[in-house]
C-alpha cells in the first residue's frame, strides 16, 4: 500500500493540500460552504463546532442576542472561503465588552464589525475550540 505524501506546496491548508489525494473532485466543492460542510461531516459522526448564529449577507448583528453573553472566546466567519481568511476571534467577557483582534469594542463596535464582515458573505458566529498541541498542524 502506497503511503501519501504531502504535496510540496507554498501555502494553503492542510485540508486543500490534501484535497488532491483524497476523494471525489465533484465533492470538494462541498468544502466550500462551511455551512454544508458542517452538515455533511455531522451526519457522517464527525463533530464540529457548534454554530451558535448566523448574520445573513448584508445582516445585522444584535448585541443583546444571548449568543453574546457567555464569556469566552468565539469565532465569527464568513461561510464561504478557507485557510482562515477572514476570521475574526471575538473574546466576549459580560458586563465589560467585547475583545476584538486584541482591542476592546463596546456593542456598538462589535456590531458594526460584523456588520462589515456581512457585507460580502453570511457570517457564521461558532464556539471557539483550541486544538491538541499534537493535531494543531494537521
Amino acid at each position: 500500500m502506497r503511503s501519501p505524501t504531502r504535496p510540496s506546496s507554498g501555502g494553503g491548508s492542510s485540508a486543500g493540500l490534501l484535497l488532491p489525494l483524497l476523494g471525489d473532485p465533484k465533492a470538494h466543492g462541498l468544502l466550500a460552504d462551511k455551512v454544508a460542510a458542517a452538515r455533511f461531516f455531522t451526519a457522517h459522526g464527525v463533530p464540529m463546532p457548534a454554530t451558535l448564529a448566523v448574520i445573513g449577507k448584508g445582516g445585522q448583528a444584535d448585541p443583546g442576542d444571548p449568543v453574546w453573553t457567555r464569556p469566552g472566546d468565539l469565532i465569527a466567519k464568513p461561510r464561504h472561503g478557507a485557510a482562515g481568511r477572514g476570521v475574526t476571534v471575538i473574546g466576549v467577557s459580560p458586563g465589560h465588552g467585547f475583545c476584538i483582534h486584541g482591542g476592546l469594542a463596546g456593542a456598538a463596535g462589535l456590531a458594526r464589525h460584523l456588520h462589515l464582515m456581512a457585507k460580502a458573505d453570511d457570517v457564521l458566529i461558532q464556539e471557539r475550540l483550541m486544538a491538541a498541541n499534537e493535531l494543531a498542524d494537521l
